[in-house]
């Protein structure tokens, strides 16, 4: 008996259907139909609970919330095996991550034997600071006038003396013992005044000499304890400070109108030291001369030599002001400008290696 339906293959099926016919009906499954996912029994007693994640492709896979087994098997997604740092950390005897290797410094420290920062380079002191030099000027004015004071009271107790060896004959023993005291006091307090005078001096020189180095170091010939410790050396004082002077002028000076650099004027420092070197030791031989002499003839003429310096030691005063009240003058005008070292304003003019400085 053929086919029912195709009538062309014999009948295998108890409905009459060849086995093609009856097979072209069966249900298939295609491709893109997945089974359908047994529902999840619920997690009894010692089970783990699954979960279910839903990937691109569409399909449902469950993955595994199983607690890790014991040391030596798998464990966390992500957890390292036995021996292998975490993510981040360091190999056994490597740092950590900002932790700088052995023997270099850490984070913000400078190499070894490198200053940390705000410290100088070793060996080299900060930049000296610009001091005001304007209240010890003030103080200096007032001090060097009353110097000039002492003087002239000592020139009049000096005439008065000398009157009266003039008139030895005639004059009383009374009148010659109140003007030989009253002389000496006049020597009292031209010490006084020279002391005082002298420690506010070299309090305002050192400064000055720091401030030069703001401005121009390189003709500085001597460091700052210099503008100190010369004023105290025999024989070197009568040329050290002069030379610190000399320097301190040229480098507080500010330049001309076309900037371009020139040597100083130091007429008014010579003129002020001259006159003070020769005051001092036109002094310092007529006091000797006073204390040796015998006869009233010596005596009146080495009172004379002590007027002299007197007269030389007030005009060294009156420079001094000049000179004080100058030399501050200038560094407060150059510190306006901030007229410094990198300013580009040339040192010295060099010639055949040599700098070039201010004349003595």
């Amino acid at each position: 008996m053929l086919c029912s339906t195709c009538g062309n293959q014999p009948a295998t099926t108890p409905d009459g259907r060849c086995a093609d016919c009856a097979g072209a009906e069966a249900p298939t499954l295609t491709k893109d139909a997945a089974p359908s996912a047994p529902a999840p029994e619920p997690a009894g007693f010692g089970e783990a609970p699954t979960a279910f994640n839903t990937p691109r492709d569409g399909r449902t896979t469950p993955y595994d919330l199983t607690p890790p087994q014991q040391p030596g098997g798998p464990g966390y997604a992500g957890q390292p095996q036995p021996g292998t740092p975490y993510a981040g950390q360091p190999q056994p005897g490597m740092p950590y991550a900002g932790q700088p290797q052995p023997g270099m410094p850490y984070a913000g420290q400078p190499p070894h034997g490198m200053p940390y920062a705000g410290q100088p380079a070793y060996g080299y002191p900060p930049p000296p600071s610009f001091s005001r030099l304007g209240g010890l000027a003030v103080a200096l004015y007032a001090l060097l006038g009353l110097c000039m004071a002492a003087d002239v009271f000592s020139l009049f107790a000096g005439a008065h003396v000398r009157s009266l060896l003039d008139r030895i004959e005639t004059a009383t023993d009374s009148e010659i013992d109140a003007a030989d005291g009253l002389y000496g006091l006049t020597g009292v307090l031209q010490l006084i005044a020279l002391v005082a005078t002298g420690v506010v001096f070299i309090v305002w020189f050192f400064k000055a000499r720091k401030n030069a180095e703001l401005f121009d170091a390189s003709v500085l010939r001597h460091s700052p304890g210099w503008a100190i410790g010369g004023w105290f050396i025999p024989i070197g004082n009568f040329f050290i400070p002069k030379k610190i002077a000399n320097d301190v002028w040229q480098a507080s000076t500010p330049p001309p109108p076309g900037g371009t650099w020139q040597v100083a004027k130091t007429g008014l420092v010579t003129g002020w030291w001259a006159l003070f070197v020769a005051s001092t030791i036109i002094d310092r031989f007529s006091a000797t001369a006073y204390n040796n002499a015998e006869e009233p003839d010596a005596l009146s003429d080495a009172i004379g030599q002590m007027m002299l310096a007197d007269v030389l030691d007030i005009a060294a005063a009156v420079l001094a002001i000049l000179f004080v009240r100058k030399l501050t003058s200038m560094q407060e005008v150059k510190h306006s400008l901030g007229l410094t070292p990198g300013s580009g304003i040339p040192p010295y003019p060099v010639q055949g290696g040599y700098p070039q400085g201010p004349s003595y």
